[in-house]
């Protein structure tokens, strides 16, 4: 298997880059596998509430979610990338968004030139992004510069040129995919975690009770006072 990342910061195209490039690979007839690093310690794939959440909190280490068109595996912790890239041997090409710290081949994408300096280094084989629809601009330092939109049957070209087999079962590879992987912050209790849902849940609820509340309040009808009969009046 042949593997290559698409690295940039936010809204630098890495998204729509990487869309086109899978788009001809497979219209070539490669088989492509594609994943998306995140880096947010909030980011979670399973939502609050579901019943595959409530599996994770009852202890369950792997979640099977199935359905009819698709099955996930929910994995309760962060894998190496050596270790998630040996599960996609059977592809012929795994491109990667994101995965900033492993030293494989790359297309950097970004919106200014300081931007691409940020992330060039010997792994870059291709710049592309929001800064190449400048179409007057055909290399930088010495790296092609393709727009990924206009020019992508081009920048796939260079990538069957540029990318090699990625052996996972070299070790200096592994120490180079795997290396630098961001701190994991402490994992919660199961204790915690059933808590802060039974605390949210609680939330919703007393939200509901009072979105309630003030509509029942805006439907009743207003009081309307009392008139006085005016033959009481002439009585007196």
């Amino acid at each position: 298997m042949k593997v290559f990342r698409i690295c940039g910061n936010d809204n630098s195209g890495k998204t729509t880059t990487l869309e086109y490039i899978v788009r001809d690979m497979t219209s070539r007839g490669f088989k492509i596998a594609t994943g998306k690093d995140f880096t947010d310690l909030d980011f979670t794939i399973d939502k609050l509430g579901k019943n595959t959440m409530r599996h994770r909190i009852a202890g369950s280490k792997t979640v099977v979610a199935r359905g009819l068109n698709e099955t996930s595996l929910l994995v309760q912790r962060r894998m190496g990338l050596n270790e998630i890239l040996k599960q996609l041997m059977n592809y012929d090409f795994c491109v990667l968004e994101g995965f900033n710290n492993a030293h494989l081949p790359k297309i950097i994408t970004a919106r200014t030139w300081e931007e691409v300096d940020s992330f060039l280094d010997s792994d870059t084989i291709a710049i592309s992004g929001v800064i190449a629809n400048d179409l007057t601009v055909s290399e930088y330092k010495g790296i092609p510069v393709f727009n990924g939109i206009l020019s992508y049957k081009k920048l796939v070209e260079l990538i069957l040129e540029k990318v090699g087999e990625c052996n996972l079962d070299d070790p200096s590879l592994k120490d180079r995919v795997d290396k630098e992987l961001p701190p994991q912050p402490r994992r919660k209790t199961l204790s915690e975690r059933r808590a802060a849902i039974l605390e949210k849940e609680n939330i919703k609820k007393a939200q509901a009770v009072k979105a309630a509340s003030a509509d029942s309040s805006r439907r009743m009808p207003k009081k309307i006072p009392s008139r006085k009969n005016p033959d009481q009046d002439s009585a007196k």
